[in-house]
C-alpha cells in the first residue's frame, strides 16, 4: 500500500543533481580514455601505413599516455569515494593491467621496443588495447545507465 510507504518516509527515488553530475564527470573522462586508445591504434596504424618513424611516433604517445594514466586514476578515486563498486570490479582488469606496466617499468614507449618481439600486454600492443576497449565501453554504458538512475 503506498500510503503506509509514504508515512513510513519513503517519497519514491529520486535521482540528485549530484548523482548526476558524478556520472557525467565520470562519462565525460571515459570518452576522454576512449578516445586515447582510438588515437594510440590510429598512430601505429600510421606506423606501419605511412613509414613513420618510431622515435616520433614515441613522442607523440608517451604524452597521451600518461595523460590517460592520470585520468584512470582520477576516475578510480571519484568511484571508489562515491562507493561505486561494481564500477569498480568491472574496471579491476583495467587497473591490474595498469598495475603490471607500472611495476615491470612499462609505462613509456621507447623506440626500441617497438621493434623486439614483446609481451601481449605491453604498451601499444593490440590485444591490451582491445581488451582496455572494451572494458571502458562497458564502464560508459554503466556510466551513462547511472545519470538516469542515480
Amino acid at each position: 500500500d503506498d500510503s503506509r510507504m509514504k508515512r513510513a518516509g519513503y517519497r519514491g527515488r529520486r535521482i540528485s543533481w549530484k548523482s548526476v553530475l558524478f556520472w557525467l564527470l565520470i562519462t565525460i573522462l571515459n570518452i576522454f580514455l576512449i578516445y586515447e586508445i582510438i588515437y594510440e591504434w590510429w598512430e601505429f596504424d600510421k606506423l606501419k601505413t605511412e613509414q613513420l618513424s618510431p622515435v616520433i611516433l614515441c613522442q607523440r604517445l608517451n604524452g597521451h599516455i600518461w595523460a590517460a594514466n592520470l585520468i584512470h586514476i582520477i576516475v578510480m578515486i571519484l568511484v571508489v569515494l562515491g562507493g561505486k563498486w561494481t564500477y569498480f570490479i568491472i574496471n579491476f582488469p583495467f587497473i591490474g593491467w595498469r598495475g603490471y606496466q607500472y611495476m615491470t617499468n612499462n609505462t613509456k614507449l621507447e623506440a626500441i621496443k617497438l621493434r623486439k618481439k614483446r609481451n601481449s600486454l605491453d604498451v601499444g600492443q593490440p590485444i591490451g588495447s582491445s581488451i582496455k576497449l572494451i572494458i571502458l565501453l562497458i564502464s560508459i554504458i554503466m556510466s551513462f545507465i547511472s545519470i538516469f538512475s542515480g
